[in-house]
């Protein structure tokens, strides 16, 4: 599926990147600590909106986000990619 998907422009801030086709990832993408990323699909489009983590992901576990600030997605499907959670408690 990814070879014919155009390339995800991913832009960090407080705006939404509201986007209207489905697209590829160029590689992980990281979200610093203290950085905003939010993505949705864009109300004129029909289907869903599906990032895949692309053919260049070597060494990241076919991550599409390795996130320490703030990921906001709306009625986006991943597809492909690799979880790994983890838990940080500041007291």
């Amino acid at each position: 599926m990814c070879s014919s998907l155009p390339t995800c422009n991913i832009v960090e801030g407080s705006n939404w990147n509201v986007w209207s086709a489905s697209c590829k990832m160029s590689g992980q993408h990281t979200v610093d600590l203290g950085e905003t990323v939010k993505i949705k699909k864009s109300s004129s489009m029909s289907g869903e909106l599906v990032i895949d983590p692309g053919s260049d992901t070597s060494g990241s576990g076919n991550r599409h986000f390795h996130v320490v600030g703030t990921l906001e997605m709306e009625d986006v499907t991943l597809t492909g990619g690799y979880a790994v959670s983890s838990l940080l408690v500041l007291l």
